[in-house]
């Protein structure tokens, strides 16, 4: 039986509501002062903590299908997480497409890791590398319906000081489509 658009919305927005609130109750990590900020995008179809002090920019354009989250920090100008969603095409119905679509983005990365990673949302492929100006870790996950790009940057120099954060991100990060996801 297929649900009517109203009863498919509200129970998407009553999902999301639940998600919210049992990520909040989650977010007790033993860090006293840290706070962390939860996005969620229906848009985009995820959901993912982060810390609350860095600066969102949500790009969506038109119609397109697609967009990603900026969040950079004020006082490290080299430092980005993006996380990209758009839909799965035949330009990248494969992990392979999606990996060389992001090595596109990044032409001079070079890379040091490529492998198969479990995350709480699925099966990731999960890269890190470097080019001459930063360091590089990105993790791509898939659903039926999206593809996901969680790409981390940084400065050599500051790479390290962010490896408990990315950490915690990529194990937050949620798939709000209705489809479980895998690496295919």
């Amino acid at each position: 039986m297929r649900l009517s658009f109203e009863l498919h919305k509200y129970l998407r927005l009553g999902l999301l509501g639940f998600i919210s609130i049992s990520l909040a109750a989650c977010i007790s990590n033993g860090s006293p002062g840290k706070k962390i900020g939860m996005h969620i995008d229906a848009a985009l179809e995820f959901a993912v903590e982060h810390p609350q002090s860095w600066n969102k920019d949500r790009r969506l354009p038109y119609r397109s299908g697609q967009g990603e989250v900026r969040w950079t920090q004020e006082d490290d100008p080299e430092m980005m997480l993006r996380i990209h969603s758009e839909p799965v095409s035949d330009n990248t119905a494969t992990i392979d497409q999606h990996i060389d679509q992001i090595l596109q983005e990044y032409p001079s990365i070079e890379l040091t890791l490529k492998t198969e990673t479990v995350m709480p949302a699925g099966t990731a492929m999960h890269l890190m590398g470097y080019n001459s100006q930063r360091n590089f870790d990105i993790y791509l996950i898939s659903s039926e319906q999206r593809h996901y790009s969680i790409v981390f940057t940084a400065s050599a120099d500051t790479m390290g000081q962010y490896t408990q954060v990315i950490k915690e991100i990529v194990e937050s990060f949620l798939i709000l489509s209705s489809s479980n996801s895998a690496a295919s």
